[in-house]
């Protein structure tokens, strides 16, 4: 996963993966919401983080 903008990337992860990591309809919105405040906050640190990618490359999970 990479590092740039990884808490949008790990929510789409989540969103787009087999059916047994959302087990109910309503944690779709949350991790909606997650990905908004997700991706305001990978803004924020984005010059560290592509400076980090550059260096340790992506996060294996």
């Amino acid at each position: 996963m990479p590092r740039v903008y990884s808490g949008v990337a790990y929510n789409m992860c989540k969103l787009n993966a087999n059916g047994s990591s959302i087990h109910f309809a309503p944690m779709v919105g949350v991790y909606v919401v997650d990905s908004l405040f997700s991706a305001t906050t990978d803004t924020v640190i984005l010059p560290y983080t592509i400076y980090a990618q550059n260096q340790k490359g992506s996060v294996s999970l």
